[in-house]
């Protein structure tokens, strides 16, 4: 099925044109996954530095004292504290996730800009583009916007209402999960 966009209507109508509308909704949504990843990441950050820091001091004075030849049971119980934080510390993955969720607000954040141009290129009249250009733009933000959802490895709290949950039995007791639907983006070029 071949789609054109006829520019001068769209140019006409620049406040009231459905593709107008739907460009706007896909920004809101896009702006606020970026600003809830871009939150996300910076608590992940901190408490990656709140497990490393203490580990850090821990390794450096279990290594002290060993240099001193002090009590074996201090050594061994801060060896022992370190080897918990290390290991809390691979098990949470704090650093790793918070990448993550920087990469995927950056992602967001290209398809804002993305929405930006494409908006500034329809309500600019010193422009003149092709039809096909417009439905080639919006077909790339519609894969862009899934391959970064995709990508995401955590969903930040702030968007877990938007999460579409089931029903599910865990250690013989029933989870009940959320009956709403994330509000759905209906695809323009299907």
């Amino acid at each position: 099925m071949e789609i054109s966009v006829d520019v001068t209507t769209l140019k006409s109508n620049t406040y009231d044109d459905y593709m107008l509308t739907y460009l706007e909704e896909y920004k809101k949504v896009c702006q606020q996954r970026r600003d809830a990843y871009n939150i996300h990441s910076a608590k992940l950050k901190h408490r990656h530095n709140f497990i490393t820091i203490p580990l850090l001091i821990v390794t450096s004075g279990t290594s002290v004292l060993a240099a001193l030849q002090l009590d074996r049971i201090i050594v061994t119980s801060l060896g022992a504290g370190a080897a918990i934080l290390t290991a809390v510390q691979r098990f949470c993955a704090y650093a790793e996730r918070a990448e993550n969720s920087s990469m995927t607000s950056k992602g967001y954040s290209r398809m804002v800009n993305k929405i930006e141009t494409l908006k500034m290129y329809i309500r600019s009249n010193a422009t003149t583009v092709q039809p096909e250009y417009y439905t080639k733009c919006i077909r790339e933000i519609q894969q862009e916007i899934d391959s970064v959802t995709e990508q995401a490895l955590d969903v930040p709290y702030s968007l877990l209402h938007l999460v579409t949950t089931v029903d599910a039995c865990v250690c013989f007791g029933t989870v009940l999960g959320t009956k709403s639907t994330p509000p759905k983006i209906p695809e323009l070029f299907a």
